[in-house]
């Protein structure tokens, strides 16, 4: 299993590649972070994401601190969930064998975070 935390490559200008069956990722996290995760399976397969924990700020509309999870490849594709607050989200699963998130913090509040379990289950 690969492990990928936030401060691991993910933030800043560079979008994390994660091309392993399973892993997980998130952490703690710092003010005005700005992280992108693809996760590519092989083309047979589709992506399953699994909430072990989730701890971001509760704002008007995710305002603030929010996860996005995207439908493929990048930002360009479906937006499929916008996520804040501090409900565990259930398991969200791809149509295709790519999902992309993107975590946002804005320069206030600071908690606990989130990491997020990933794995590659058969079917489109």
């Amino acid at each position: 299993m690969v492990v990928i935390n936030v401060s691991a490559g993910a933030c800043g200008n560079e979008t994390a590649q994660l091309t392993e069956a399973r892993g997980d990722f998130g952490s703690n996290y710092g003010i005005d972070e700005n992280c992108r995760w693809r996760i590519q399976v092989d083309e047979d397969q589709r992506v399953r994401l699994n909430f072990v924990n989730f701890t971001l700020p509760n704002c008007s509309d995710c305002s603030c601190d929010k996860v996005n999870i995207y439908d493929g490849r990048n930002a360009t594709a479906p937006l499929i969930h916008t996520l804040c607050g501090s409900d565990l989200p259930g398991n969200v699963t791809s149509s295709g064998n790519e999902l992309f998130i993107h975590f946002q913090s804005d320069g206030s509040n600071r908690i606990r975070g989130f990491r997020i379990r990933y794995s590659a289950i058969e079917g489109k």
